[in-house]
């Protein structure tokens, strides 16, 4: 009874390990790191991130995208783009306006492509205000 147990759990991990690796191998998109915000000042912030998977995608639009809000994204959300194939795995733009002081803001990396919008993680700064538009 107890080697029946024993098979019966090897078998379960042994198909659970199985789906996981098929399940990460197949995830055939492009990935972003985010950077932390640095060169917070009166005058803006730097945001910054890596792409750390390209796959054989042209990128046709990148950039960042902040908000009071928990979960920026395209669109509704401010946000800086650069609308040309990135060829280079980091990227970084300096925020020089729109920033208000004492606001906590999220921001992520986006990559656009062909077939997918890919965000990078939040980061959560403290602005410290920014120049006038």
């Amino acid at each position: 009874m107890k080697a029946l147990y024993n098979y019966s759990i090897m078998f379960l991990l042994v198909i659970l390990s199985i789906q996981c690796s098929d399940e990460i191998t197949s995830r055939d998109y492009p990935r972003l790191k985010t950077h932390k915000v640095t060169d917070i000042s009166e005058s803006g912030a730097t945001f910054s991130a890596e792409i750390i998977y390209r796959g054989n995608f042209e990128i046709i639009k990148y950039g960042f995208v902040w908000s009071e809000d928990r979960i920026p994204i395209v669109g509704p959300s401010e946000e800086v783009e650069y609308l040309d194939n990135i060829n280079s795995e980091k990227f970084s733009s300096r925020i020089s306006s729109k920033l208000r002081k004492g606001v906590s803001y999220n921001v992520r990396p986006f990559i656009i492509t062909d077939d997918y919008t890919v965000y990078g993680a939040n980061v959560t700064f403290l602005s410290m205000g920014s120049e006038a538009p």
